[in-house]
């Protein structure tokens, strides 16, 4: 019987992966251009930072903050505030089921709170909250509702 050798296994694994490799001079050039870019992720962690930090949606219009971006990124796409708006209509819908799932799959107590408060501008907001410790003991809050 015939079998390869270690070097034949070699060789035959470097001409199966010659066609997939890019030249070097290829990979620089991606990289110089703005690397592994990607569009959706990109789109999910504006939503995220400007949901989490209560930023205005206009905030990705900004000419100063799109030059930034183009800057670290020349082939970064920025989209509209009305975009922004509807993607985290989107992610809340999404995760209104994620929440409910590990509240319902939780095996203690659950502290529910509600919190009031006038704002210095005689806005009023009510807000709804969760709190449990999770196996580890870590405190877990969720936001279930805001209103103002």
């Amino acid at each position: 019987a015939r079998y390869n050798t270690a070097t034949s296994n070699l060789k035959a694994h470097v001409i199966a992966c010659e066609g997939k490799v890019a030249p070097p001079e290829q990979a620089i050039t991606s990289f110089m251009a703005g690397g592994h870019y990607n569009k959706g992720l990109f789109r999910l962690w504006i939503d995220l930072w400007i949901a989490r930090r209560q930023r205005p949606y206009t905030i990705v219009e900004d000419p100063e903050l799109v030059q930034a971006f183009k800057v670290l990124n020349p082939n970064v796409v920025t989209v509209s505030d009305d975009t922004v708006s509807t993607d985290i209509k989107e992610i809340h819908a999404v995760s209104i089921t994620h929440v409910a799932s590990v509240l319902q799959k939780h095996p203690g107590f659950l502290h529910i709170s509600f919190d009031g408060w006038t704002a210095p501008n005689v806005l009023s907001f009510l807000g709804m909250d969760v709190n449990f410790c999770d196996d580890n003991g870590d405190l877990v809050n969720f936001t279930l509702d805001f209103t103002p």
